[in-house]
């Protein structure tokens, strides 16, 4: 959802951000998190082993067409592509490291090893994981509260060779230094 408040455009993210009011949406907090791991310089990562793939339904150009209902009964043209579930991240200014790991899939955790180098200190991790990727925090819908929130996850001695588990349709940051 899209809109525009004093010219300002809005993406859909924030609900309320008057003071002891706050309230955002999961794509909101998401950002959020992801916004304090952009520093320095981006750099590739890469993923060995078992990669788990999801497929999903849009409008793109993908290998198998199919019609799926559309508004008002109309049938709509979509395709049917896979990709995989696991999706990382990662950035570095001098000592200062942060990793985005993201798991699409929404019935499925996955675990992934992180292979870094330095011994890694002061570690920060944080993690938006629903109970379901169907949660939201609309008042509107009968919720009443905020089922989506930012965890913050302590990670026993973060370092090369950590096994996370990312839950379904999450989200996990770590910020470190070396």
């Amino acid at each position: 959802m899209t809109g525009d408040y004093f010219n300002v455009k809005l993406w859909g993210c924030t609900l309320n951000m008057a003071k002891g009011q706050e309230r955002y949406r999961p794509a909101g907090l998401a950002f959020g998190m992801i916004n304090e791991c952009i520093f320095g310089d981006m750099l590739k990562t890469e993923q060995s082993g078992d990669q788990p793939t999801i497929s999903a339904m849009g409008g793109w150009p993908g290998n198998k067409k199919v019609e799926i209902p559309g508004k008002k009964g109309k049938k709509t043209e979509a395709s049917e592509t896979s990709m995989p579930a696991v999706h990382s991240y990662a950035f570095k200014d001098g000592k200062r490291h942060s990793l985005v790991l993201f798991n699409f899939d929404l019935e499925k955790s996955h675990q992934v090893k992180v292979s870094i180098s330095g011994l890694p200190k002061s570690v920060v991790s944080k993690r938006l994981a629903p109970k379901s990727w169907l949660d939201n925090n609309e008042y509107d819908l009968g919720n009443g509260k905020n089922n989506v929130s930012v965890e913050n996850v302590n990670i026993q001695d973060f370092g090369n060779g950590t096994e996370i588990i990312l839950q379904p349709a999450s989200v996990q940051t770590i910020i470190w230094e070396e």
